[in-house]
């Protein structure tokens, strides 16, 4: 994501960034290390209270991991590497958000938002949808690898965290263009790869479960890619590689949630669907003047909604692998219990975004009250790359005359003249 966040920013936040998602990284580690594992997957055999909309503390500091230790929810797997696949959902998560603060955020402030937003929003919402004990879990809700975790709560985090914070002060046409495309295409195609890990590893075993979930979550990405590019040559008459790009990423969003089980027949028309109803959706941000400059919500909110959705009409009993309350869909099923998975479903959306929307809230105002959240006019105006952390990688090579006016305070090497009062360079 840092690749891809690095590739769509603006020039002179670039290296904030890449910066702002390697430290996520770390943080949420370390938070996951203390209370975010404990709170999301205590184990409910060492609990009374099954009906708790929490987990609690007992596996601080990973107490209870051992070298051949299982979770109840992966026995077949060592309870490190399952840990290892959850905390990679965590940072991913976290990291979502941070592309939609670019250039507007201030380090500390958005670090502290995240290290509490993975706590009090995300961990509980894992509990909710993943653990046997969460009360969307009992009630038959299915998000094979975070649609409803990972996707609909940090786009409804990034978006409104947007709102909040307003858009940039020089929010036009012109700053929407990307900073390296290629960069955006490499990170874009690191991620594609990345997601048959994730997707593939929802039912925690290697088999024909794993292997459908890898094959429909490329089909989606692949027909998603296909609409949207179509729809770009209709809408704008012609064809986009951002329209290409969003469109893989519509696609893999929107099978997270039915990865584990869907068949063929899903991959495919969850792409094309989920495509359509993403592109239209993105369109708002420019109606309505939003910088949501990575469609936080018409991409994440919209993609993982639809795909949550689409799970009640495609999935296969049959098919799903550690889903033991999975039913067949609607088309697969001539009873009414595929129109109840559908009403799971959206209880499940409903109650995930209220959630996420409400906390996020609050917890930016608390944050922004404690420490400013927004960074300066000015420092927005010149970047936060040199102005807040020193590094641009525009003056790595650049001859003095070529380096951008909101650098050369810091670029020109005559500058030094002033140090000790001692004359030019050469007789330094």
């Amino acid at each position: 994501m840092a690749v891809y966040f690095g590739g769509m920013a603006q020039s002179k936040n670039v290296v904030t960034v890449i910066f702002q998602c390697t430290t996520v990284a770390a943080v949420v580690t370390f938070a996951f290390l203390t209370f975010g594992y404990s709170l999301a997957f205590s184990p409910a055999v060492e609990r009374n209270d099954s009906n708790a909309v929490i987990g609690t503390y007992e596996e601080f500091w990973f107490h209870s991991i051992s070298f051949k230790s299982v979770h109840q929810i992966a026995p077949k797997i060592p309870e490190t590497v399952f840990v290892m696949y959850q905390l990679s959902f965590a940072i991913l998560t976290c990291v979502l958000i941070v592309g939609c603060f670019e250039g507007r955020a201030k380090f500390g402030a958005l670090i502290s938002f995240l290290i509490v937003w993975h706590l009090i929003v995300y961990c509980p919402i894992v509990h909710w949808n993943w653990h046997p004990d969460g009360f969307l879990y009992r009630l038959g809700v299915l998000d094979a690898a975070g649609g409803n975790v990972v996707h609909i709560s940090s786009g409804w985090a990034g978006f409104i965290g947007t709102i909040i914070i307003g858009n940039r002060k020089k929010f036009d046409k012109a700053s929407l263009v990307h900073h390296n495309i290629n960069m955006v295409i490499l990170g874009l195609s690191m991620l594609w790869i990345g997601w048959f890990g994730f997707n593939g590893a929802s039912s925690y075993s290697v088999g024909p479960n794993a292997g459908m979930a890898v094959l429909v979550t490329q089909l989606s990405a692949s027909m998603a890619m296909l609409t949207w590019i179509s729809l770009d040559r209709f809408y704008f008459k012609r064809f986009q590689v951002t329209g290409c790009l969003k469109g893989i990423l519509c696609g893999l969003i929107a099978i997270t949630p039915g990865s584990a089980f869907v068949d063929i027949n899903g991959g495919v028309f969850v792409g094309v669907i989920a495509s359509a109803a993403c592109f239209s959706a993105s369109l708002l941000k420019v109606r309505y003047n939003i910088d949501d400059y990575y469609d936080a919500f018409g991409l994440h909110v919209v993609g993982g909604a639809i795909g949550g959705i689409l799970v009640a009409f495609f999935a296969q009993k049959d098919i799903c692998g550690t889903a033991k309350h999975c039913v067949d869909g609607i088309l697969y099923s001539s009873s009414n219990i595929g129109w109840k998975l559908l009403g799971y479903q959206l209880v499940g959306i409903l109650v995930t975004s209220l959630y996420s929307l409400i906390m996020t809230y609050f917890i930016i105002k608390l944050v922004d009250k404690v420490v400013v959240f927004r960074v300066t006019e000015q420092e927005e105006k010149e970047g936060l790359d040199m102005k807040l952390h020193g590094s641009s990688h525009e003056s790595a090579f650049c001859d003095e005359n070529e380096v951008p006016d909101h650098h050369k305070p810091f670029y020109n090497l005559k500058n030094l003249e002033i140090i000790g009062k001692q004359g030019s360079i050469d007789a330094m």
